[in-house]
């Protein structure tokens, strides 16, 4: 489960910067790394679930509480935008 609060933690970054940041100390820089963290762990679990095959969940061949915690994050974020 401690992988879900890596990802849900890089959403954020990603989602609440604006939020977060007072407008004077807003960077575009950091904003776009932010993007790029976020980018490369969802790259990390693309990878991951490939491996696993078609049909896999997050901790294997059956649906456990990791897809529990990690499924509302993921299902949320687009509509943080």
């Amino acid at each position: 489960m401690l992988e879900a609060e890596n990802l849900q933690k890089k959403m954020y970054d990603v989602a609440f910067y604006e939020w977060a940041v007072p407008e004077g100390e807003r960077h575009e820089s950091a904003l776009k790394r932010n993007r790029e963290n976020l980018i490369t762990e969802l790259k990390l679990w693309d990878g991951y679930l490939e491996k696993m095959g078609k049909g896999s969940y997050l901790a294997g061949k059956n649906f456990t509480m990791a897809d529990v915690v990690c499924f509302p994050v993921i299902a949320y974020f687009p509509r943080l935008q």
